[in-house]
């Protein structure tokens, strides 16, 4: 690496201009560019407190765990703790620390400052849970059981209490099980022999000594199911870089490479993966949330032949970079992603990919802008669209589907330029081009889509989720899309009049009507039904009366269909009403959270042979 690239790379990560000219000028290589500067800097830090400088505020990123970001400005004198404080408002894990890459270091939860920590501006701190690892220490302490004592516990017990003690294991094991009252097994966890030795070979792929040579040596052939497990288990261990990838690809031939958020995915990780044996067995490779790759890393994407899975969601990804590859390197892509790649802002984008990707059956544009596109292209096999939250409009949306003809899916959530007025056009004046479409997200939660969803009528539906939309009442239109398979109504105002239309709905398998107006009179009209499988009703006015009334197979068609029955949160519930549940003979699952029956009701549904859990968290029994 030259000196000019190494200098880029350090104003890259945040170190100052004249230091970095400084540790270029003075060392060979980028790591030790790195160290020399933090040397200075421990230096500085070391220094009395009458010398520093004046305190400023400095700019830092947190990285999350969901790969997010969130920016703070501090002042050199604040402490640790406070950074803490911030990051755990956003993140629910209790149990955090954070770490940085370039140097790589962990700071914990005390009350050093900023400017003895040795964290520099513009740093970027990554958050790491720690949950886990006390688990794995707490296990690890508890399993320290000498085996004397084991057998004198073991000699105590009578055959007798034995007998006793196995008979209660088989009576326990036949009742379904309660998660107010579940039964707390032995806190001895006991790995699995696959685990362990992914464990094992992951340190010795870690490890520089002959030694660890000596025994990768008989690792011949590993399974590429085996080898993204070692991936795995790298990532977590923070030790998946050039030089462990080199020893695992010698032993086998990767397909699937999933390096989400990994703190450490350099462009050097990517170039040595694209110009390894495996550059023609990769198949799937995921990069979502790898903010520090650039341009060049994405070039050397052009030496995986046989890539059809490609994820680059929020990475730093530009126009030039991602035009490059799609036009020389991919040929054979079939899914794309590109979510949150901001820097991509070009007017070819869609043009060039419809162009080159000729394979290509699912692309993923969130957040990209798609306002000012010019087309030059056929129209292309697409079947998957997400172009949600982009800038896109009537017009712009007309000409993106007039080039699709198989499209099965399209999603529009968050297009603010979108009017009801062309999405009611669509289906009528590009029947053809919109005529394999089984599933589309509308746009606007505020659009009264009652008139819109009667011009769909005539396209091969069977998806639908209008969960939030806060202008349906009555779904006169429903009743026209008789091919519903699945429909999601959470959270808008339906009521008794609606379920009317619902009730015609004879192929619907899943039904989703939490926090909707409908009382017990609009319920019964769902016992027509014949293929439900799934029925949600948190938040609404259901009585015992309609639980009795669904448990009737006489009476309702779904009763011997459903699996999943939600009543979370329903006032009116008690125990008279879980008697009327045991002609569901094939439910699976039940949720009674919220609601006023008594951990004794799973009593009554003793007799179900599939029943696999009863939620029954926060009860108000009356």
């Amino acid at each position: 690496m030259d000196k000019d690239t190494q200098l880029a790379k350090l104003l890259n990560i945040g170190f100052d201009l004249e230091k970095s000219q400084q540790a270029v000028e003075h060392t060979h290589t980028l790591d030790e560019a790195i160290e020399w500067i933090l040397t200075q800097v421990d230096t500085q830090v070391n220094t009395p407190v009458d010398t520093l400088p004046e305190l400023s505020c400095t700019p830092y990123k947190v990285k999350l765990l969901d790969g997010s970001n969130i920016r703070h400005v501090y002042s050199l004198d604040t402490p640790m703790s406070v950074i803490f404080q911030d990051v755990l408002r956003v993140e629910n894990t209790p149990s955090i620390r954070l770490m940085s890459t370039f140097p790589s270091r962990v700071y914990e939860m005390d009350n050093t400052t900023i400017r003895e920590a040795g964290i520099l501006s513009n740093m970027t701190l990554h958050t790491q849970s720690t949950e886990r690892m006390e688990i794995a220490h707490d296990v690890s302490e508890e399993d320290h059981v000498s085996e004397d004592e084991e057998i004198e516990e073991a000699e105590i017990v009578e055959p007798e209490e034995r007998r006793e003690a196995a008979y209660r294991a088989i009576i326990e094991r036949e009742q379904p099980v309660v998660a107010s009252k579940r039964i707390e097994l032995s806190k001895k966890s006991v790995k699995a022999l696959k685990d362990i030795s992914m464990e094992c070979v992951t340190k010795l792929l870690s490890q520089h000594s002959v030694q660890s040579q000596r025994h990768l040596r008989h690792i011949i052939c590993l399974s590429p199911t085996v080898a993204e497990g070692l991936i795995i288990h790298l990532i977590k261990a923070g030790r998946l870089n050039v030089s462990t990838l080199r020893r695992l690809s010698d032993h086998c031939y990767l397909q699937h490479v999933i390096l989400d958020s990994y703190s450490y995915c350099t462009d050097s990780l990517i170039e040595y993966l694209c110009q390894s044996n495996s550059n023609r067995s990769v198949i799937h490779l995921s990069l979502r949330g790898c903010d520090i790759l650039t341009d060049a890393s994405i070039l050397y994407l052009e030496e995986l032949q046989q890539l059809h899975y490609l994820d680059l969601s929020k990475t730093k990804i530009t126009s030039r970079g991602l035009l490059s590859l799609i036009q020389h390197g991919i040929p054979n892509i079939e899914v794309l992603i590109l979510d949150g790649c901001l820097s991509i802002q070009s007017n070819h984008l869609l043009s060039v990919i419809f162009n080159e990707c000729a394979y290509l059956n699912r692309l993923s544009l969130v957040s990209i802008p798609l306002s000012q596109q010019e087309y030059t292209c056929h129209q292309h096999p697409l079947t998957y669209l997400n172009i949600s939250q982009t800038d896109i409009d009537d017009r712009g949306l007309i000409q993106l589907l007039k080039r699709t003809s198989h499209l099965t899916e399209l999603k529009l959530t968050g297009c603010s330029h979108l009017t009801t007025h062309s999405l009611a056009c669509l289906p009528t004046r590009y029947i053809l081009v919109l005529s394999h479409l089984s599933r589309i997200y509308f746009p606007n939660r505020e659009h009264d889509l009652n008139d819109t969803l009667m011009r769909y009528k005539g396209l091969p539906l069977d998806h639908l989720d209008l969960s939030g939309y806060l202008n349906i009442s009555t779904l006169d239109s429903l009743a026209h899309i008789k091919q519903l398979t699945y429909l999601n109504l959470n959270g808008t105002k339906l009521t008794d009049e609606g379920m009317a239309y619902v009730k015609g709905l004879s192929r619907l398998q899943q039904l989703y009507l939490d926090k909707t107006l409908v009382t017990e009179e609009g319920l019964s009209q769902l016992i027509g039904l014949p293929h439900l499988d799934t029925l949600s009703l948190s938040y609404t006015q259901v009585t015992n009366a309609i639980l009795h009334l669904f448990g009737d197979f006489d009476q309702t068609s779904f009763t011997r269909t459903i699996r999943t029955l939600n009543l979370s949160h329903c006032s009116l519930i008690s125990d008279e009403g879980i008697p009327g549940l045991k002609g569901m003979s094939n439910l699976t699952h039940l949720i009674l959270d919220h609601t006023h029956v008594s951990e004794y009701c799973v009593e009554y549904l003793r007799d179900l042979p599939y029943l696999k859990q009863v939620r029954l968290q926060c009860l108000q029994p009356a």
